[in-house]
């Protein structure tokens, strides 16, 4: 286990994260890093948007699993690297119900 993998799961337990969203939120971001092959750390804005589309485009997971990511991806950010801002632009993706089958995935994932 790497070092920052077991910093950022000692962090969430001491935020009180039940053990259960520890591992969802690891397995989140091992898929980002896994999928780049780089640390989250040195991750961009646009890396981490594609990286959206594709679970929703090439994955096909539903809008609040991706919601899931993106909650694990605003969390690691927030208690790895307090002063980044790779996501604060990123909203919950909007399911098709709200908004029609026009929409596509590229507008569901349009920051706020």
């Amino acid at each position: 286990m790497t070092p920052l993998r077991q910093k950022f799961i000692d962090s969430l337990r001491l935020k009180g994260f039940s053990e259960s969203t520890v591992e969802n939120y690891v397995q989140v971001m091992l898929g980002i890093t896994r999928h780049y092959t780089i640390s989250p750390l040195d991750m961009t804005k646009d890396q981490i948007h594609s990286y959206l589309l594709f679970l929703l485009q090439q994955r096909k997971l539903a809008p609040a699993t991706v919601n899931l990511h993106m909650d694990a991806m605003k969390t690691f950010f927030k208690l790895m690297a307090p002063e980044s801002t790779i996501m604060t632009d990123c909203c919950h993706v909007k399911g098709l119900q709200a908004h029609g089958a026009g929409v596509n995935d590229h507008d569901r994932l349009l920051p706020c």
